[in-house]
């Protein structure tokens, strides 16, 4: 049987923003070219997909 869709809402181009405010909050001096948050990015997107609601269906094996 078909899981059926993921669903995604977050605006990936935000997260760059998020993730230099979040390097920032942690000492980050701004670098990002030597000292990148790519790392970062995806883990923000990452962890709102799977705590996305709309996606339940796909973690449940019933």
């Amino acid at each position: 049987m078909a899981a059926g869709p993921c669903h995604f809402t977050r605006q990936m181009r935000l997260t760059s923003f998020e993730a230099k405010e979040w390097a920032g909050r942690l000492g980050h001096k701004g670098h990002y070219g030597s000292n990148p948050v790519d790392a970062m990015a995806a883990q923000i997107i990452l962890e709102a997909w799977l705590n996305d609601p709309l996606n339940e269906h796909l973690f449940n094996s019933g």
